[in-house]
């Protein structure tokens, strides 16, 4: 998945797609919720398309209904929220970028899932801290 995130997995390629896809039904519902708003928020349109159109061929009806039922449902979810806050940090130390303790306090404080979307797209590509919260 820090593949996806870091642009080393080219979404646009169907071998990377297939890889992630498997990747995500491997997983427990909880992480596969993670990771799904991660690779989605991650993926350009067209590749989101061609991950859904995969999804129905590849893996069933099953899957896709998980991918969304679960993913926004529970991805608006209290608990989610806070993982969906704590992925950010992660993707970021994974990046190589420090976040001094007062902006983790933010990030995992908010429950504004627009602001956490926003910053998880910001974090997938990012270089600093300033990058991603403007600080």
């Amino acid at each position: 998945m820090l593949a996806v995130l870091t642009g080393a997995l080219d979404l646009n390629q169907d071998s990377a797609r297939r890889l992630v896809l498997a990747s995500l039904a491997s997983l427990d519902e909880s992480r596969q919720a993670t990771y799904t708003v991660l690779v989605r928020s991650a993926a350009s349109e067209s590749a989101r398309q061609a991950l859904e159109d995969l999804m129905t061929t590849k893996f069933g009806d099953t899957f896709v209904d998980r991918w969304f039922a679960e993913g926004e449902a529970k991805g608006r979810a209290e608990g989610e929220v806070k993982g969906d806050a704590r992925s950010i940090l992660r993707v970021l130390a994974a990046r190589g970028v420090e976040v001094p303790d007062e902006v983790q306090e933010q990030v995992l404080s908010c429950t504004d899932i627009g602001q956490l979307e926003t910053w998880t797209n910001r974090a997938a590509t990012a270089t600093s801290v300033e990058e991603v919260f403007g600080t």
